[in-house]
């Protein structure tokens, strides 16, 4: 890939998100008010995670699952005082109305969508919970990935949480769309002595790869379960029941997951589609799911499904481009869980 002065500033921004801080606008996910005294029971019943007994200012993951186990959406649900926000994938909120009304029997839940009511920015980097702090006042510790925090940024409301599975490091925050702007000068006065710069979409991307978050459509949908996808720390599997829970334990209790979603480092002969198949001296080894829009010296990051059989740090893989082959190199899998 040519280097321009564009993608320079591009380099020097992901840098800055791995070893100093940045500012991000991700793409919009999907944003429901959740209220009924039935609410979180039935999206207990629903997904994979415990939702029910936590407090206000608490965050999880859960996955709506279908009856084969497969992955509809990865939720993120934020306990406030007097109802639950549930965050979706972008331009997915209506499929996850769709889904839990198609559960609901008479149950008291109300689901309103007020994604249009929202932005959300993301403060990105080891110095994330330091810029936080400075901008609220609020201690450090208070930006804990499980936490979720009310507090006024710019002089606008703000709703401080977790950045998710593979971004544990990053704080999202959530303002009123009209608030938005002032809450991003806000943070950038706050992180100035910290080195603290905007990044643009195209590094962001490159950031979420490399970093191993996992995004609806490319590594998320119908065709994998949540267990290929990393998303160990979405379900829990002590329990009651809940929609696809008997794939989900069996393929954990007979390990019969056969592939996992996994980090790859590229190098060399182009830039691969997503879809590519992944080989290993000729055999089917997996498949690309998404690759960063962008090298830094001279390699690119990707993500992408590879067989258990060759997911091992430091597995050469290989994929065919027009321009010639590609090595990839097995990174970790992503998500995976602690075995130790």
């Amino acid at each position: 890939m040519t280097q321009t002065a564009d993608l320079t500033s591009a380099e020097i921004g992901l840098r800055a998100a791995a070893k100093g801080v940045v500012l991000a606008r991700p793409p919009m996910p999907g944003i429901l008010r959740m209220t009924g005294e039935d609410a979180l029971d039935l999206l207990d019943r629903l997904s994979t995670n415990a939702v029910v007994e936590n407090a206000p200012g608490f965050r999880v993951s859960t996955v709506l699952t279908t009856n084969k186990g497969r992955v509809v959406d990865l939720l993120t649900v934020l306990y406030m005082a007097d109802h639950w926000l549930v965050l979706t994938s972008p331009d997915n909120q209506q499929r996850v109305i769709d889904w839990i009304d198609g559960f609901t029997f008479g149950e008291e839940i109300e689901l309103e969508d007020v994604t249009g009511e929202k932005g959300i920015v993301m403060v990105v980097g080891p110095r994330a919970a330091e810029v936080m702090s400075s901008a609220t006042g609020e201690e450090v510790d208070a930006f804990s990935p499980h936490n979720c925090v009310e507090t006024t940024i710019g002089g606008a409301e703000a709703l401080v949480y977790g950045g998710g599975v593979g971004l544990d490091g990053a704080c999202n925050v959530m303002a009123p769309s009209d608030s938005v702007e002032s809450v991003c000068s806000a943070l950038l006065a706050a992180g100035e002595g910290m080195g603290i710069r905007e990044m643009d979409p195209l590094p962001f991307e490159a950031y979420r790869i490399a970093s191993g978050s996992p995004a609806y459509g490319k590594e998320l949908g119908e065709d994998v379960n949540p267990l290929e996808a990393g998303l160990w720390e979405a379900v829990n599997f002590s329990k009651g029941c809940y929609v696809g829970q008997e794939v989900v334990a069996r393929l954990n209790t007979y390990e019969k997951v056969k592939r996992y979603l996994a980090r790859l480092n590229l190098e060399g002969g182009g830039i691969p589609d997503a879809g590519t198949i992944l080989t290993v001296d000729g055999k089917d080894a997996g498949h690309l799911t998404s690759v960063s829009p962008m090298e830094v010296s001279g390699a690119s990051a990707a993500m992408g499904y590879v067989r258990k059989k060759y997911a091992q740090p430091g597995t050469k893989l290989t994929v065919e481009t027009e321009q010639g082959t590609v090595v990839c190199e097995f990174v970790e899998r992503v998500g995976a869980r602690d075995e130790g």
